[in-house]
This record gives structure tokens, C-alpha cells and sequence, in this order.
């Protein structure tokens, strides 16, 4: 079997292949800039959580099949993780920037099972995050 593994930093990677053109347009914009760390240069809310696993990597055994895959739950990307807290920390060093922080007390179950809970699970995060 021809494996291929996206790391949750890729996710856009993981929909151009293996989510419709469709659904993939109206995916892909929340994507976008989810997991940028750089200083946005505007004042930004700053949500973490900590001691809360999140997705790390996805794998993806075929290709063409979405029978079978696998949800590494670790310390994830840096995003709704006490990771996250540094990329606040390293923003605060530019001197005209300013934002607020929020620890998440119950963030999202992104317990996934199968590829249409996947896009419904990462929708309903992505949906929320946007609330915040």
C-alpha cells in the first residue's frame, strides 16, 4: 500500500487530495492561515488550551480509499495547545502589538472515526474558532 502522511500544519494538502473539488473550495479559505505563527501585526485574541492533546499528523493508507486511516492525537501544532501560548509569548516581544489571551476550559472532541466525521469535525472547529 502507498501510504502518505499530512501533518495537521498540511491540512490543506490532505483536502486537494482527498476531499471533492467541491467541498475542497469551501474548505480550503478557513485553512488558510489557522496555523500561521508569525506576528499578524493587528491586535489578535491569542486562544490556547493546555494539557489537551490535539491532532498531530493524519495517514492515510491508499490514495483511493478512505476506509482505513489513522488520527494521531499528540501535542499537535502549536494551536489549541499550551504550545500555542508561545507563539503569543514570541508576539509580545514586538513592542506595538497588543492582544488578549483565553485558555479554552472544554475545547472541541475532535474524536474522528471516519472520513465524513473528519470534515465534520474540522468544520465545526474551524466555525468556532472563527466565533471566538
Amino acid at each position: 500500500m502507498i501510504g502518505k502522511n499530512y501533518t495537521a500544519k498540511n491540512l490543506t494538502s490532505f483536502f486537494i487530495d482527498h476531499v471533492s473539488t467541491t467541498e475542497s473550495a469551501k474548505l480550503l479559505p478557513f485553512f488558510k492561515d489557522i496555523f500561521t505563527k508569525a506576528n499578524p501585526g493587528i491586535p489578535t485574541s491569542c486562544v490556547y488550551t493546555s494539557g489537551i492533546k490535539t491532532i498531530s499528523s493524519l495517514k492515510i493508507l491508499s490514495n483511493n480509499s478512505f476506509d482505513n486511516f489513522y488520527v494521531n492525537f499528540a501535542d499537535g501544532n502549536g494551536f489549541a495547545t499550551k504550545k500555542s501560548l508561545m507563539a503569543c509569548t514570541l508576539w509580545d516581544t514586538s513592542r506595538n502589538f497588543k492582544f488578549t489571551h483565553y485558555e479554552l476550559e472544554n475545547p472541541l472532541n475532535l474524536d474522528i472515526h471516519s472520513l465524513p466525521s473528519l470534515k465534520r469535525n474540522l468544520k465545526e472547529f474551524i466555525d468556532d474558532r472563527h466565533d471566538l
